[in-house]
């Protein structure tokens, strides 16, 4: 494996052991706790109060980027119809999409491609999903990544 992209995922699996730590916005431990626990009825509550869904912690994660990166496809889809961003980016560069190709779910990237995920976005290392799949040995996550790109050149 890549050294960047060994440090890219370490540093995406630290990021979801702190997520509970208030950044800016309304990323609450609570609100984070109820994401990656896959709380639906928790986070609806959360989300019905008022809070910014697309709220950031201390390492710029949203919630969308934790529920990708936890495998959570139903807790995805929620996020996504109450108006997440598919495309913002934490203090790395990362999206939910790469998020979601560490997490090895090529469900969840289809759903995020479905949503308007660019397929081809970069950290700042210049990682990208397709890299991170291709290093973790996913055929399924690659293939839906080289199904988007097809779909995007037509």
């Amino acid at each position: 494996m890549d050294m960047r992209c060994r440090t890219f995922i370490i540093f995406v699996i630290a990021g979801v052991f702190f997520y509970g730590m208030a950044g800016a916005g309304d990323f609450t431990k609570q609100f984070g706790q109820a994401v990656a626990e896959g709380d639906i009825v928790e986070v609806a509550r959360i989300l019905d109060g008022g809070a910014d869904i697309n709220a950031r912690n201390k390492e710029g994660e949203t919630a969308l980027m934790v529920a990708a990166l936890e495998g959570r496809g139903e807790m995805v889809r929620l996020l996504i119809s109450r108006g997440a961003d598919v495309n913002i980016k934490d203090s790395v560069g990362a999206t939910a999409l790469l998020y979601a190709a560490v997490g090895g779910s090529a469900d969840i990237m289809k759903l995020l491609i479905d949503a308007g995920a660019y397929p081809d976005a970069k950290t700042n290392g210049g990682e990208t999903a397709l890299s991170i799949s291709l290093i973790k040995g996913n055929a399924a996550a690659v293939n839906v990544l080289q199904k988007a790109k097809a779909t995007d050149k037509k």
